[in-house]
């Protein structure tokens, strides 16, 4: 059975609540206040992939050199967990606007070539909208260049030091991309799965409370002098991972918080990738009704997550990894 990280499905969870919340419209007092920072989870998601991905690289280059078998290994892994349901829900949107007659005129010529080779943040247009970020879906190019580079980062970030000077560089060219205008081009946001990366390392050479301490001390600056808000959520939640270091104390595995909580985390790619086409749906058919649009998000996040993440994309994985391995053979 596959070991769950609580405190890492906890703010898997959270993130994806908030990112959800974003698209409930308004809604009043402090819940409504919280859910307005929606956005900011999309960066507890990349940190929680950076963190992740150096835990999966470490473990993929114990068994197999970090050769071209290793290299290809990883990217499938990777390309099977994320591809299939991200192409299935462009295939969805595709067939409901053409259906509707409202796909826009795109003024490069690339139309929908922009989300099949994930080309909708690199090549902008005017607005941030259909063509560029349709369904929530620019994360995906983001995730996508991550997961390419991830394998040489990895090996040449090895070690705590090597891991800040990622992490400093990275700031320095997403302040640069803020800068210039271009605040939504995909290398801008590698910074925050560079974060992660620094939190794993940290707890790996147990250097977790030096690190906390630096945290806390900049979050400390960063609150009394009102300046660089747009980063302290982010320090908040890399001292929580410090923290927590995946465990979390005094929750059972038989309870049903803990099972709710890694069933919600199990499904939250799903969740995130159907809630804003669910939205689209129900907004074509002239329904607006939050609760049947979370409860139908959820039906369909289980299917999807069963039928494509799982099945599907083991399929997928297991398909290309026999070939590789044939080929070699």
């Amino acid at each position: 059975m596959k070991k769950h990280d609580l405190s890492l499905d906890i703010l898997r969870v959270l993130s994806c609540i908030m990112v959800f919340g974003v698209h409930m419209g308004n809604i009043p007092g402090i819940i409504g206040r919280f859910l307005s920072h929606g956005s900011t989870g999309v960066d507890f998601f990349f940190i929680l992939s950076g963190f992740l991905a150096y835990r999966s690289l470490s473990g993929i280059f114990k068994e197999q050199k970090p050769d071209r078998k290793g290299l290809f290994t990883y990217w499938v892994k990777r390309a099977a967990r994320i591809l299939p349901l991200y192409y299935l829900i462009v295939i969805f949107y595709m067939i409901l606007y053409y259906i509707l007659g409202e796909v826009p005129e795109d003024p490069t010529g690339l139309y929908w070539l922009r989300y099949l080779f994930f080309l909708n943040l690199w090549v902008p247009t005017e607005s941030f909208g259909f063509w560029m970020n349709l369904g929530a879906l620019w994360t995906i190019s983001v995730f996508v260049l991550f997961y390419l580079i991830a394998p040489f980062y990895y090996r040449f970030v090895q070690n705590y030091v090597s891991a800040w000077a990622g992490v400093i560089v990275s700031f320095g060219i997403l302040k640069l991309s803020d800068m210039f205008g271009y605040e939504y081009i995909p290398i801008r946001f590698l910074f925050y799965f560079f974060l992660g990366i620094l939190l794993k390392i940290a707890l790996d050479e147990h250097k977790e409370h030096q690190l906390s301490g630096i945290f806390t001390l900049l979050l400390i600056f960063l609150i009394l002098t009102d300046s660089g808000k747009a980063l302290a959520p982010q320090l908040a939640a890399s001292l929580y991972i410090l923290m927590t270091g995946g465990a979390f104390a005094g929750v059972s595995e038989n309870s049903i918080i803990y099972r709710v909580i890694t069933f919600l985390s199990m499904i939250s790619y799903s969740v995130y990738l159907d809630h804003v086409f669910i939205m689209s749906l129900l907004g074509a058919l002239g329904i607006s009704n939050r609760i049947l649009w979370v409860a139908l998000t959820l039906v369909m996040s289980v299917i999807t997550y069963y039928l494509v993440e799982k099945k599907f994309g083991n399929f997928f994985c297991s398909i290309l990894l026999r070939k590789a391995g044939s080929q070699n053979g």
